[in-house]
């Protein structure tokens, strides 16, 4: 066919390119056809989509037709603006940290006679705590043995439990306040009456 540039493209040998019709000719009605294929391929998804979503009865919003009670529901059923939904988990309640702790319990110290070893040569004596109602039930309690351990191993080795001080109206953190003083002996009264707080006076803790 030569070199020269002529005013058509060459035209292929092949079974798809109709006799006597260019390259440019060919590729033009090829995309044409592709196009139009596409094009009715999308239309026919998208009809197939909103068929699916529609449901055999038109019913839009899901796979399947609603049941008729869902079709009629009333307005007054659904939750009004603002609120939750149906199923929602509700908000925590702010009860436990706007409220103050309660402090209508009383604080009690309990002694032991004999006291138990427990570590080395540290012998446990006393017990503090705390009674949300009230003490003489509490104490007798632990008198079961169905209170503080440490009560129960004494009863348990035949020791004593009496109970020497109560402070009325102190709540959890009087309580906390007076075991991190580490000093029971000076609250006890029984203890400073027979001289057992290594010479240092007794303790009178006021509830703040």
């Amino acid at each position: 066919m030569g070199n020269r540039r002529g005013s058509h493209d060459f035209v292929y040998v092949h079974t798809d390119i109709p006799a006597g019709m260019t390259i440019r000719e060919w590729r033009t009605q090829r995309a044409a056809s592709h196009d139009r294929r596409r094009t009715a391929a999308r239309r026919s998804w998208l009809a197939g989509s909103w068929a699916w979503l529609d449901g055999p009865d038109g019913a839009r919003g899901g796979a399947g037709p609603r049941a008729a009670e869902d079709r009629t529901r009333s307005r007054a059923s659904r939750p009004a603006a603002g609120t939750a939904p149906r199923g929602a988990p509700r908000p925590r309640s702010h009860k436990m940290t706007t409220e103050p702790e309660h402090r209508g319990g009383s604080v009690y110290l309990l002694h032991f006679e004999p006291g138990l070893p427990v570590t080395g040569n540290q012998v446990a004596r006393h017990y503090l705590g705390f009674a949300e109602h009230d003490v003489d039930a509490r104490v007798a309690q632990h008198l079961r043995r169905q209170g503080s351990p440490l009560v129960a191993a004494v009863i348990a080795a035949g020791g004593g439990v009496t109970l020497e001080r109560v402070w009325a109206g102190g709540d959890r953190g009087f309580e906390r306040r007076l075991k991190r003083r580490h000093e029971p002996p000076r609250l006890c009264p029984r203890c400073t009456r027979d001289g057992l707080t290594g010479g240092r006076g007794p303790l009178q803790p006021t509830i703040a």
